[in-house]
């Protein structure tokens, strides 16, 4: 199988589906490692049982194939189950910064029968940043206590009720969004969206005004200093990501903040756009958008 001729037939071919994401920070640093060890060692074994852990992760038989390819040239790993038309495809592209390293993945639409994917949204959402730390499983279900009193964490309850709701499939639902609207455009210029649950310490710092630098453990941001959050609104939020506005309800967003930073290197431009908002009565969120283009 030629991973150059595969990569070119599933960008060309209209029966599949894509989505371009960051690839998972956890699964960089392990394919980085195992590309040097087969570029310098000249040991392909590394890499080769990565991308078959990766393969070996898909649920089910059906066909599928994981490769680390550059956009053009000879791929450095190929693996696949199977014969081709591969119902999943998994392609992995490494770029020297960590954040521009991605992941694109291609579904054979005619063929999602054959996984447990009940729809091509179900199985992007299965395989967004494959590789990535999974979260702890949620606890069995206790007997239902009696109520008791009722703790808002949001100071701001001028805009969110006691019948508003906003839970985890808010957030996943952001979080397979924002896996759609990512852009890859090869080592060009390139978009991605970061959606993650604020700490509650965090939140409490941000109400008494202490706009503490905590977002540098964010993608893709490496400089020495941070510029500081300021008050924003829920408008801002959607002017900069007009798909979040499509998700989240405006009644039940309460305070926001915001903070963004642009930074030249030569004919390269990195800029990130953070936002950061309750969302009804118990959840924070932080939407982190970052643009990359190369002139």
């Amino acid at each position: 199988m030629s991973g150059t001729s595969l990569i070119a037939g599933l960008l060309a071919d209209e029966g599949y589906e894509q989505q371009t994401c960051g690839m998972a920070i956890e699964l960089v640093a392990r394919v980085r490692a195992a590309h040097r060890a087969q570029h310098n060692d000249n040991d392909p074994h590394p890499l080769h049982e990565l991308c078959n852990a990766l393969l070996q992760s898909l649920p089910g038989d059906f066909p599928a194939a994981v490769l680390v390819a550059p956009p053009m040239g000879v791929p450095t790993c190929v693996v696949a189950r199977g014969e081709a038309p591969y119902v999943v495809v998994v392609w992995m592209l490494l770029d020297p910064l960590d954040i521009d390293s991605k992941q694109t993945t291609f579904l054979h639409l005619d063929a999602m029968s054959s996984t447990p994917y009940t729809s091509s949204t179900k199985a992007f959402e299965a395989l967004y940043k494959l590789g990535a730390a999974k979260p702890p499983p949620e606890p069995e279900p206790q007997p239902e206590a009696q109520p008791g009193p009722t703790v808002v964490l949001h100071s701001s309850s001028d805009t969110a009720t006691s019948t508003d709701t906003c839970d985890s499939r808010i957030l996943e639902t952001l979080r397979t969004r924002a896996a759609r609207e990512a852009i890859s455009g090869l080592g060009i210029m390139s978009r991605d969206f970061e959606v993650e649950e604020v700490d509650s310490t965090i939140h409490r710092q941000m109400l008494a005004g202490q706009l503490v630098d905590w977002k540098s453990g964010g993608i893709g941001w490496q400089a020495k200093s941070l510029p500081p959050f300021v008050p924003s609104t829920f408008n801002h939020l959607i002017t900069e990501n007009p798909w979040a506005g499509e998700l989240v309800p405006s009644e039940l967003v309460g305070m926001v903040w915001t903070a963004a930073s642009t930074e030249e290197r030569g004919s390269k431009r990195w800029k990130h756009c953070w936002h950061v908002f309750e969302c009804g009565e118990q959840m924070v969120l932080r939407l982190h958008r970052y643009d990359f283009d190369k002139g």
